[in-house]
């Protein structure tokens, strides 16, 4: 998404393209925050926009900053909406409000008006989370699309897990080494009960503290394989108010489960992701020619093309056989990782990465910067095994 970067903005070329209502909320807004009597006329307004959000505050880091992130949420959201319009009519105003200034409670509000209009406010200072600016920005982005698909009612009947869901998703992608500290949290609390998930609506939130609970079914629904397209149904359900359990487990039964019972599937997934794994850790060795043997294609031979290295996953990731082994092998780096020596667990959940990025990435840089992490984090490990060898070997016998 395009961003231009602008300080008082000015009148737009063709000035009847936004309704009337949308310009008088962004006067009244700018009006409220940015000339507070304590605050000096001279004080600059910043705004940058695109195509889906319009960002406005009184530093031009700040804006620039979160219209990147605006970005990130796009890329990331559109992956599983499948009726992403090429642009809202009328763009979702993000406003940082200095904390001085804000009226309301928490970290942000979100709001909508006649005509379409969706706003986001953040309190905007040093105490604010990253995780919460996702938050909002994701909360305003699927109410948005609610919005422009059915009608200006449509917040009122949607669920709230694609918001947590997303939010967390996209959040986690720019901070992956949080996914620990989630896991851990998720073993405190309890996972949350599947039917109170499916079917809470987002008017009333959700009945937990953390707000990721969302982002744990999405998880548990890629670890099975199910593609983007396929999970991208079920949260368009969700976004329409629609049940969610049925198609829930129609999904299932689509992946060989049978007649699976939702409740049996969601213990025994939540399970696997938080039970502790006993027993030593592998040797740093066994960690290194599994890796190794999990990132080799020399074998596979397909189309006339053989895959001689990692490098040339991008150009078949078309492919439906190369397809199918990345998402064995994603799988398998699942289930595995908690195993895997210390040393090589970064390169092992990079690895994962990497075959994520082939499956679901849009941008060759995307695939360009998951393989550079993963060939640095596996040449750090076997850097890092050797010098632990060489002093070993120094030690004096007993």
């Amino acid at each position: 998404m395009a961003t231009r970067m602008r300080s008082i903005r000015r009148p737009s070329s063709a000035p009847f393209r936004a309704p009337l209502y949308r310009c008088l909320a962004v006067c009244l807004t700018l009006g409220w925050i940015f000339f507070q009597p304590q605050r000096s006329l001279a004080d600059a307004v910043f705004t940058t926009e695109g195509a889906y959000f319009e960002v406005v505050g009184s530093d031009d880091r700040s804006v620039a900053a979160v219209g990147r992130l605006c970005d990130h949420i796009v890329a990331t959201c559109g992956k599983y909406l499948n009726r992403l319009p090429t642009s809202y009519p009328q763009r979702i105003l993000v406003v940082l409000c200095p904390a001085r200034d804000v009226a309301f409670s928490g970290d942000y509000t979100t709001r909508s008006q006649v005509g379409g209009f969706v706003q986001v406010d953040f309190r905007w200072d040093a105490a604010l989370d990253l995780e919460m600016v996702y938050r909002g920005l994701t909360e305003a982005f699927i109410q948005r699309y609610a919005i422009y698909h059915h009608g200006l009612k449509a917040p009122q009947r949607m669920h709230s897990w694609p918001v947590s869901a997303l939010s967390t998703q996209a959040y986690l992608s720019l901070r992956t080494a949080q996914l620990d500290t989630f896991i851990d949290e998720l073993r405190m609390v309890g996972p949350p009960d599947i039917q109170v998930l499916l079917g809470q609506s987002y008017v009333d939130g959700m009945p937990w503290g953390t707000g990721r609970e969302g982002y744990w079914l999405l998880r548990s629904l890629r670890a099975h394989s199910i593609q983007s397209r396929q999970i991208a149904r079920l949260i368009e359900r969700a976004i329409a108010g629609n049940s969610d359990a049925q198609a829930l487990q129609s999904m299932l039964q689509a992946q060989g489960w049978g007649r699976v019972v939702i409740e049996d599937w969601w213990s025994e997934r939540m399970l696997a992701l938080t039970q502790v794994k006993l027993g030593r850790v592998e040797s740093m060795a066994v960690s290194q020619a599994w890796i190794g043997k999990a990132a080799d294609f020399t074998h596979y031979q397909g189309e006339g093309r053989q895959l001689a290295d990692l490098r040339a996953l991008w150009q078949l990731r078309e492919d439906a056989t190369v397809r199918e082994m990345l998402m064995a092998r994603r799988e398998l780096i699942a289930l595995r990782i908690g195993r895997v020596n210390p040393a090589y667990f970064n390169a092992a959940r990079s690895l994962g990465a990497l075959y994520e990025t082939v499956l679901d990435g849009e941008q060759t840089h995307e695939f360009v910067h998951a393989l550079t992490v993963f060939m640095g984090d596996f040449e750090d490990a076997k850097h890092l095994q050797r010098m632990t060898n060489a002093h070993l070997d120094r030690l004096p016998a007993n």
